[in-house]
């Protein structure tokens, strides 16, 4: 073979080197590690954009690219964005990332076709629509787990705006509604119950359950107690045993409270608590004042003075309270008080 023709085949070899493309491997991913609770993952790189879900202190994403202040990632199959800055790399990939980045900038492919963009598939919550402030659910009654309809429903949404709640509110109270309602719980120092109990619900709504009942208060009589309940004022005092209820007023009394029934009816109803008869025992009581309730033990045998005469009561009786006195020995009284105990266990 010729030099000429030798030489033409090497020129014609470098020239075909030299055009052809090289054709680059697929852009490789990095795990980057979500450093922050209640983080945003967005639709676009944009703090306006939006947010598809929040991840988690801890939630991994496999980081794709970076589009200025966020790295594309994906997570659970979903494509979006995060803020470059919640997101914890190793310095190796953080700097490995940047270069892919850079170099695909400077990467021009000439008369290539637009690939369009992968439509994202809108996770939006239709239970949210139109809702952004708790003030706008009506506030539910209590629930549990296994519980399901409007009050699970109210619950759910509202901590979803609280951030407690991840998935879509199906108002069904189940194991997603436990873990959120007890990382609220945790959150306002609450038990950790899981159960979405009057305390719960006043505590997220900022009001009382649909089905509030009154939380029974311990009256300490000689620490501003016996003040609670004035002389002349009218109240209702339930049976803890038997749930019967009637009506009284308060007399007076210094060392407890001396107390009539408000009518005859009252009356015949504190009869029947003792079978018929009138008695000193002793049996715990809620007394119902001016929206509260407090623990208390009573007996059932008239004495003393009275002023209601059309009541068939000839007298008063008493009423103790934590740490009351009787009369005749001014001295606290044990089965007053362990009945006072049993009423603080009991709710109205």
């Amino acid at each position: 073979m010729s030099c000429k023709r030798l030489v033409s085949l090497v020129l014609v070899f470098v020239l075909l080197t030299v055009c052809v493309p090289v054709v680059s491997a697929a852009a490789k991913t990095y795990t980057g590690t979500i450093n922050k609770d209640k983080i945003n993952f967005r639709a676009k790189a944009s703090t306006s954009s939006t947010v598809i879900s929040t991840f988690k202190k801890g939630d991994k994403v496999k980081v794709t690219g970076i589009s200025g202040n966020f790295y594309s990632v994906t997570f659970n199959k979903v494509k979006g964005y995060v803020m470059r800055k919640f997101v914890a790399l190793t310095s190796t990939d953080k700097k490995a990332l940047e270069t892919q980045t850079a170099a695909a900038k400077k990467t021009v492919t000439p008369r290539a076709t637009a690939t369009p963009k992968p439509t994202v598939k809108s996770t939006a919550d239709p239970a949210m629509k139109g809702i952004t402030k708790i003030s706008q659910i009506k506030v539910p009654a209590t629930s549990k787990k296994g519980d399901s309809g409007a009050k699970v429903k109210a619950l759910q949404q509202a901590l979803k705006l609280k951030k407690y709640y991840k998935t879509n509110v199906n108002s069904k109270f189940d194991n997603n509604t436990v873990a959120a309602v007890k990382a609220f719980q945790k959150a306002s120092k609450l038990d950790q119950t899981g159960k979405a109990d009057y305390a719960t619900i006043q505590k997220l709504f900022g009001k009382k359950a649909a089905d509030f009942k009154y939380t029974t208060e311990q009256l300490d009589w000689f620490n501003g107690g016996a003040n609670v309940i004035p002389r002349g004022a009218t109240f209702t005092v339930k049976d803890v045993l038997t749930g019967k209820t009637f009506r009284c007023k308060r007399l007076y009394g210094a060392n407890h409270m001396d107390t009539e029934p408000l009518n005859a009816e009252a009356t015949a109803t504190i009869k029947q608590l003792y079978g018929g008869n009138w008695s000193w025992n002793r049996r715990a009581v809620l007394v119902l004042y001016n929206g509260h309730v407090y623990a208390g033990s009573m007996n059932g045998m008239p004495h003393g003075n009275c002023r209601i005469k059309n009541n068939n009561f000839d007298g008063h009786f008493c009423i103790h309270f934590t740490g009351s006195k009787t009369h005749g020995s001014k001295k606290v009284d044990g089965a007053h008080q362990k009945a006072v105990k049993r009423a603080l266990r009991a709710r109205w």
